[in-house]
């Protein structure tokens, strides 16, 4: 098996970094079975030879992409976790301005979103960089919630899991709803409440 170079030079690193976004762009508009490698290297300005001196291979490249296209999301989440911590900050106030991130990831970049969450489900190395994604966010949010000296400690991982998967739900149920229902505000203040009282309700 060819060697991958890890490239340290800031011209291979921008070179490497034009692959992940081509394939990004790529696999956004063709779809990831629809697009090969002589295409991303194509979009990348660079040639084959190339990517292949960085890249094993097509699954390769997408597991690059989804990690970035993840960390791009996580950063988006920074001023909801820095906030967490901070004991005056209304946890279902917070938990509405997490949704409206979830939700504009859903959005925003709705190509990216559909693909990669289809590979997820097909792929098992992308489930797991999802499930890492979230386990990331879940451990972050309750180590700066632990900081309030306000929320019990007991199931507050389940807590943070549930609560994550609750503002899925909601915004795939949101986006189902075009236009958009009558209520659709109570229910979004009924799940954000729900979140909240679920945060800081003792275990049994």
């Amino acid at each position: 098996m060819t060697e991958i170079r890890v490239p340290k030079q800031q011209r291979a690193v921008k070179k490497r970094d034009a692959v992940i976004q081509a394939g990004y762009e790529l696999f956004c508009r063709k779809g990831y079975y629809q697009t090969n490698t002589a295409e991303i290297a194509k979009q990348a300005g660079v040639s084959t030879g190339i990517v292949y001196s960085y890249f094993q291979n097509k699954e390769d490249i997408l597991l690059q992409v989804v990690a970035w296209y993840l960390a791009g999301l996580k950063e988006k989440f920074g001023p909801v976790l820095y906030a967490a911590a901070e004991a005056e900050n209304d946890l279902s106030e917070m938990a509405e301005a997490f949704y409206e991130l979830l939700y504009a990831s859903h959005t925003m970049e709705p190509n990216a979103h559909d693909e990669f969450q289809a590979m997820a489900y097909l792929h098992a190395p992308v489930k797991k960089l999802f499930e890492a994604f979230e386990e990331e966010l879940v451990q972050e949010l309750r180590q700066r919630l632990m900081q309030r000296g306000d929320i019990p400690s007991d199931g507050l991982e389940e807590k943070l899991r549930l609560s994550y998967h609750i503002l899925e739900s909601l915004c795939h149920d949101m986006l189902a709803s075009t236009p958009p229902r009558e209520g659709e505000k109570r229910i979004k203040k009924l799940a954000f409440d729900v979140i909240a009282g679920l945060l800081r309700e003792a275990a049994p």
